[in-house]
């Protein structure tokens, strides 16, 4: 089925229509094929359904976006804003299905590679995120949760890619640009899902999603605890700045502000402790907003403390680390960052 199903793609691609223009029927039968993915899936040909997912999406926008203009004939610049915008619901529609099989199949860095081509082009070309589009990055963000690694991201914050490990992201991403682990990026998409979908199912899904990690996180740490010789500081320290950042997004700042503070204690490394300790700040200010005056004796202990410890960082990157951080990642709406 699988060998047919690549034999019937073959022959059809936005790209390789008419003068660069979409063909209605084309179109059309990118959606059948999707809609022949969730019926293999249903069945369990887990599989079949995978290849049709990814290669559809891959028709639509090839994998490797140094392809346009290559080996599939197409030539993404000179694409109208409407074919593109046809590809990228194409993608929308695909993804979900895809992450899934992903998942099922343990092939996570297919989901997310075709994972983060959606969310680069959603960048790039500043297309905005339909319903089944805010569904797609939940997906993602599954996926990425699932992987773990890392997300590093260009300056100009137009490409993001994933690394398996630190060793991968020391020796291959660029000194300049954006380093997150894959967790906290994967709670900044569900974030941007939660601010921002329409459809409040979606909102729903997003806001189960940062309580389910939540829990997660609680449960890793039970275990470092019961391991505590055979877990790094670095690794706890990282596993309790996600659950800050999860912890944060749900409005529970205390919470939040107590667990970026042992991401600090436990922390060895200078790079990585210095987002902790802006997330810290960040959050004890939001936490005084929240408490009113009640807050001011604890802040002020936990301020004092963090002098001591040097752990605030010398210079400040914006009124609030989390609204900046969401603009670098969740990408809003709209936006086209050219």
């Amino acid at each position: 089925m699988i060998v047919a199903f690549l034999g019937l793609i073959g022959g059809l691609s936005f790209g390789q229509t008419r003068n660069g223009v979409a063909d209605e029927g084309d179109e059309l039968t990118f959606r059948e094929q999707l809609r022949s993915g969730h019926l293999y899936l249903s069945q369990g040909d887990i599989e079949t359904a995978h290849e049709f997912f990814r290669g559809t999406i891959q028709s639509v926008i090839p994998a490797d976006r140094d392809l346009h203009g290559g080996s599939t004939g197409m030539a993404w610049s000179r694409l109208s804003v409407a074919n593109k915008h046809r590809r990228f619901r194409i993608v929308e529609l695909g993804i979900p299905g895809l992450q899934e099989t992903s998942r099922m199949l343990g092939e996570l860095n297919v989901g997310i590679e075709y994972g983060l081509i959606m969310i680069n082009l959603h960048r790039s070309e500043g297309f905005t995120l339909s319903s089944v589009g805010h569904e797609a990055m939940l997906e993602i963000a599954r996926t990425l949760v699932m992987a773990d690694g890392f997300i590093h991201t260009r300056a100009a914050g137009t490409e993001a890619r994933w690394y398996a490990n630190e060793l991968a992201l020391e020796a291959s991403a660029p000194a300049q640009g954006d380093r997150r682990t894959a967790a906290e990026f994967a709670l900044f998409l569900a974030h941007g899902v939660l601010e921002n979908a329409a459809a409040s199912e979606v909102r729903v899904q997003a806001s189960r999603f940062h309580e389910q990690f939540i829990e997660n996180c609680y449960a890793d740490l039970r275990r470092y605890d019961e391991l505590n010789k055979t877990v790094s500081g670095s690794q706890a320290s990282a596993r309790y700045d996600d659950l800050g950042t999860a912890l944060y997004f749900t409005g529970r700042y205390l919470e939040a502000a107590m667990a970026f503070r042992e991401a600090l204690l436990l922390g060895l490394d200078p790079k990585w402790n210095v987002r902790s300790s802006k997330k810290y700040e960040y959050t004890l200010r939001a936490f005084a907003r929240a408490a009113g005056g009640a807050s001011d004796t604890l802040r002020e202990i936990l301020m004092s403390e963090a002098h001591r410890r040097n752990w605030l960082p010398r210079s400040s990157c914006g009124p609030m680390y989390f609204q900046r951080t969401q603009s670098e990642i969740q990408f809003p709406e709209g936006e086209s960052g050219r």
